[in-house]
C-alpha cells in the first residue's frame, strides 16, 4: 500500500489532492474547470494515466506484485452536494468497475445513479412487504434418483437472503418444541 500511495501521490503533484480512505481505497480530488466536458476529458485521461502507473510492477522484497484498479470518476457540477455524497457518487462507480471488468475507468452518470435508485426502491418495498408479512416462503423438496433429499443449493442475498434464514431458523425453533 505504501508504494501505491506513493505512486498516487507522485501522479498528484501540484494539481490534486490526495488521501486514503482504508484497506485499499483512495481519493483524488482535482481542480476546478468552468466547462464540464473539459472537466469530464481530463479526469479520464488522469485516471487513464493513473490505472497504467498503478498497473507497473510492484517490487516487494524479492517479490515482483501485479495489481489491477478500479476507478470511479465523478465530476461535481453546479449542484448542491455535499462531500459524502460526491465520494458515495464515486464509489459507485468505482464498484461499477469492480462487478464489470475490473481494472477500468468509469465516470458516474444518470444511467448507475437510476440503477441504484431502482435497487434501493426494490430494497425498500421488498423490507415493507416482510414488515406486513404480504410475502410467503414455499420450499419444494427435490429428491435425487434414489429418493433422497437433495440439500439446499442457493440461499438468496441481501434482505432476501437474511429473511429466508430468518425465517428457516423460526420454523426450526417450532419443529423443536
Amino acid at each position: 500500500m505504501v508504494q501505491v500511495g506513493e505512486r498516487i501521490t507522485q501522479m498528484c503533484r501540484d494539481t490534486h489532492i490526495s488521501a486514503r480512505l482504508g484497506g485499499d481505497e483512495f481519493i483524488i480530488a482535482g481542480q476546478e474547470y468552468d466547462i464540464k466536458e473539459i472537466a469530464i476529458d481530463h479526469a479520464q485521461r488522469f485516471a487513464d494515466t493513473l490505472r497504467k502507473k498503478l498497473k507497473e510492477t510492484y517490487k516487494v522484497e524479492q517479490h515482483h506484485l501485479y495489481l489491477s484498479a478500479s476507478i470511479g470518476i465523478n465530476v461535481v457540477g453546479y449542484l448542491n452536494l455535499n462531500a459524502s455524497d460526491v465520494v458515495k457518487e464515486a464509489d459507485i462507480a468505482m464498484y461499477a468497475v469492480k462487478n464489470s471488468e475490473r481494472d477500468g475507468v468509469i465516470l458516474f452518470n444518470n444511467h448507475l445513479a437510476n440503477k441504484v435508485d431502482k435497487k434501493l426502491e426494490i430494497e425498500r418495498r421488498l423490507r415493507f412487504s416482510i414488515e406486513k408479512n404480504e410475502i410467503s416462503l414455499r420450499y419444494q423438496p427435490q429428491f435425487n434418483a434414489e429418493k433422497k433429499l437433495q440439500e439446499l443449493k442457493y440461499l438468496p442475498a441481501g434482505t432476501m437472503g437474511y429473511w429466508v434464514i430468518s425465517l428457516l431458523l423460526n420454523l426450526l425453533k417450532l419443529q423443536k418444541l
